[in-house]
């Protein structure tokens, strides 16, 4: 028989701070949880780097989170796939490249090499991107022409393209024949932002119409000044003689999966999208993975998702519902469900309030959940009830009070959910699938960093699991979901390979713990005894 309730208390955005950020999280701001990872078994969870599949200590988004809970496995991202490939000296084996390059040598044109700048892929992107230089000039191709892009961040807000500038010098030094070309904000290569912001990016990239300059640092410097921090950079030319034109070759170091269909596109058919007639092109696109355009080719694949959480729950015949905000609902049932549409679990979607002031809305949002989830609770119809609650709203404008607020106020939530799960003996486990890492202002209008971005707490509160009895490792965002089919008694998918964080602790260890301490008070007597002995022999009393 399996107990109920069993919840699985997902706080979208709560990390273990980071002791260089701003301090937002205390005891006195979520009394609850503090009281609650000292009551029960504690950890914390890996929700960046390696952890999440990710190059060392890149933070994941909240999709990335998902997805590795979704597939109960850590899930290899673009960057480290690519490290993998070169390590193993598959990148420049690509048939692939050999037509973008081929192409150059026989045209004896010029290739131009697109890449991401920004920590999400820090030094690795870098890294790539001088490899593909130095393979491009043994092989004989004279002229390259680099295409900047700044934004690779899971900050908006950050300014960092002036750590990368260091790595781009010492590339231009080894390599004379190697200029920059572009250098523009990542939201241009996005194709959910609108052609119209893609049409403007191919206006100066083909044609040289928007802004020069000579001085690169300069103009970045300018576009922060205007207050167009990394991806709202505008666009500008440092190259004149770098445009791309036919017969040229482009390729295109897309480690995202939202960027640069349409621009590749734009640059093969402008006549699809810029209503000319000049169809005479005989541009070369290379991709890293595939772009959605059909005209171009790509190196890798990335890594299908063959495992899922919900696949295990109704393989199982588990009765599960989540509650989640409605914009939320598609992107957990896509991740949890192994990246498919297909809707495999009931859901419970929240309308998001719409008047009153940022925190009154918060405020409200937490009890409408909270509401569901009891009235779910009461029906005693779910074998596990998976809930999310947001500690921030996407593209409201806030401050650090708005999340000391949103924590203050989800901690009175989990009180409640806390006392009837309880109440009921059921199983509370509360955790996060990723941690916010932002630049915000404080109280004072000072610009502050907000990293909850390294790791995430996980709580098992069961009065069952007593901390003398079991233990709680700490893992990855992937143990989480076996952790739960663990409790459920649900056999996981061939493929899985997070484990379970719960563990018994040995009676043996306990036992030699025990004997340690015998030990250590009989050494103890012997040396106060020989020491006694010794003292009375200097005194000549033996």
């Amino acid at each position: 028989m399996r107990r109920k309730p069993f919840v699985l208390f997902l706080m979208d955005g709560m990390g273990i701070e980071d002791s260089k950020s701003y301090n937002l999280y205390n005891s006195d701001v979520m009394p609850t949880l503090d009281t609650l990872t000292n009551r029960y078994l504690f950890s914390t969870l890996n929700s960046s780097g390696k952890g999440v599949g990710l190059s060392d200590d890149a933070s994941a988004t909240r999709e990335l989170g998902y997805l590795n809970i979704g597939a109960g496995s850590i899930v290899k991202q673009s960057i480290e796939i690519v490290n993998s490939k070169i390590d193993n000296n598959l990148f420049f084996n690509s048939e692939s490249l050999k037509v973008v390059t081929d192409h150059v040598l026989t045209n004896k044109s010029r290739l131009h090499l697109i890449t991401l700048v920004g920590d999400r892929y820090g030094e690795d992107s870098m890294l790539h991107l001088r490899k593909m230089v130095e393979y491009c000039n043994s092989i004989g191709i004279k002229d390259i022409f680099l295409h900047l892009y700044l934004g690779a961040n899971n900050n908006a807000l950050s300014k960092t393209f002036p750590k990368y500038t260091a790595n781009v010098h010492r590339i231009l030094n080894l390599f004379p024949n190697v200029k920059i070309s572009i250098i523009a904000g990542i939201k241009h290569l996005k194709d959910s932002s609108g052609i119209t912001v893609t049409k403007e990016l191919y206006k100066i990239t083909v044609g040289g119409i928007g802004e020069h300059w000579i001085n690169y640092n300069e103009a970045v410097e300018s576009n922060y000044k205007r207050n167009n921090l990394e991806e709202n950079i505008v666009p500008f030319l440092v190259s004149t003689d770098g445009l791309i034109q036919n017969t040229d070759g482009v390729f295109f170091f897309n480690y995202e999966n939202d960027l640069g269909s349409v621009y590749s596109d734009l640059l093969i058919q402008p006549a699809k999208y810029m209503y000319t007639n000049n169809s005479d092109i005989n541009i070369k696109v290379c991709s890293l993975f595939p772009l959605q355009n059909q005209t171009s080719v790509s190196c890798f694949n990335y890594d299908p998702v063959k495992t899922s959480f919900y696949g295990c729950l109704n393989n199982s015949g588990i009765k599960h519902l989540l509650i989640a905000e409605k914009d939320r609902i598609p992107y957990l049932n896509y991740y949890f469900n192994g990246c498919n549409n297909v809707q495999a679990t009931q859901v419970l979607g929240i309308d998001t309030p719409a008047d009153g002031d940022y925190d009154t809305n918060m405020s409200n949002k937490y009890q409408m959940i909270t509401s569901k989830l009891m009235e779910a609770i009461n029906t005693d119809f779910y074998d596990l009830i998976i809930v999310d609650y947001p500690i921030v709203a996407e593209n409201k404008s806030r401050n650090t009070e708005n999340i000391k607020n949103s924590l203050s106020n989800l901690d009175k939530n989990l009180t409640q959910v806390y006392n009837h799960i309880i109440g009921k003996n059921g199983i509370l486990y509360i955790t996060s699938c990723y941690g916010i890492n932002e630049a915000l202002y404080n109280h004072k209008d000072e610009l502050v960093n907000v990293n909850f971005s390294k790791k995430v707490p996980f709580v098992a509160v069961d009065n069952e699991l007593s901390p003398g009895s079991y233990s709680l490792i700490g893992g990855n965002l992937s143990d989480i979901s076996v952790t739960v089919l663990n409790t459920l008694g649900v056999p996981v998918m061939e493929g899985m390979n997070g484990k379970n964080l719960i563990v018994k602790s040995s009676g043996k260890a306990s036992k030699k713990k025990g004997n340690n301490k015998t030990i250590l008070i009989v050494a103890l007597i012997v040396i106060v005894v020989i020491v006694l002995v010794a003292v009375l022999y200097f005194m000549g009393l033996i």
